[in-house]
């Protein structure tokens, strides 16, 4: 599975929001997810959104 948050005009915290709530609805097991972000700081705001919404 791919999800981006750079499409459909989302701002990227909308978008971090919407592909975490995917990730943990989805109905078979997720085994491995990862985050690519184009700078360190987009990484640490990925971060902290995701752990918002565990």
């Amino acid at each position: 599975m791919i999800l981006g948050t750079g499409a459909a005009g989302f701002d990227f915290d909308e978008g971090v929001r919407y592909v975490c709530e995917e990730v943990r609805e989805y109905e078979s097991s997720v085994a491995d997810t990862r985050a690519i972000t184009y700078s360190q700081r987009e990484y640490a705001d990925l971060e902290s959104i995701a752990e918002e919404r565990r």
